[in-house]
């Protein structure tokens, strides 16, 4: 499949799911921000891939850097699932539900971003 028909799919996808929502939940506030939040970073991408569509190119050293950044992310991950488990377990915090999901993606997202801009300057990895 053609990344731009790929691109198209995803955006119909993503539409789909902005509508599903709005439906399912009714109109209220959270569907709203959520259809919003979803139209908005799908706008951005788009723009952002045809209007710069040199750095939206993937070659072997661009894979090979982002697999690495990858697997450094998720042992960060996993390291801070065990720290948020013993926390809990051993009653330090109180932890919830929605801060542990959110605690883990914010460090899954940032380490991975960390990474790759690392593993970028260093010039390559072995």
């Amino acid at each position: 499949m053609k990344t731009e028909s790929r691109w198209t799919a995803v955006r119909i996808a993503l539409i789909m799911v902005m509508l599903f929502l709005l439906f399912w939940n009714g109109i209220n506030e959270t569907s709203v921000s959520i259809a919003t939040t979803i139209i908005i970073v799908v706008v951005i991408i788009s723009f952002l891939r045809y209007r710069y569509p040199e750095r939206y190119q993937k070659d072997e050293r661009t894979k090979k850097l982002s697999s690495y950044a990858a697997s450094w992310s998720w042992l960060i991950t996993l390291v801070t699932i065990a720290l948020l488990f013993w926390i809990n377990y051993l009653g330090i915090f109180e932890l919830i539900a929605t801060q542990v999901l959110g605690t883990v993606l914010f460090v899954m997202i940032i380490t991975m971003i960390a990474f790759y801009w690392y593993f970028n300057r260093i010039g390559d990895v072995e």
